[in-house]
C-alpha cells in the first residue's frame, strides 16, 4: 500500500512537469528558424513599393539599401526636398 502511494506521488510529479515543461518544448521546436539578418529585413521590406514613398518610416534606409543610381538620387531629392 505503501509503494502504492509513493507510485502515486511520483506520477503525478511527473505530470506536473511535463505540464510545465511539455509546452516550452514545443514552442522550442517550432522556432528553430535563424533570425534574420538586417539585409534580409531590408530586401524583404523593401521589396513593397509603399517603403519607396517618401512618407515611409523605412523610405530612408530602403534608399541607402537600395543603392541608387545618380538619376534617381536625384529624382527622390526632387521629390523629398523641402521647398523654399
Amino acid at each position: 500500500m505503501k509503494l502504492d502511494k509513493r507510485r502515486a506521488v511520483v506520477a503525478a510529479r511527473m505530470a506536473g512537469a511535463l505540464a510545465i515543461a511539455g509546452p516550452a518544448l514545443l514552442l522550442g521546436a517550432c522556432q528553430t528558424r535563424a533570425p534574420e539578418t538586417r539585409a534580409q529585413q531590408l530586401a524583404r521590406i523593401c521589396a513593397d513599393p509603399a517603403s519607396l514613398r517618401p512618407d515611409s518610416f523605412y523610405f530612408g534606409e530602403c534608399v541607402a539599401y537600395k543603392n541608387p543610381t545618380a538619376d534617381q538620387r536625384r529624382k527622390i531629392y526632387m521629390n523629398t526636398a523641402p521647398e523654399s
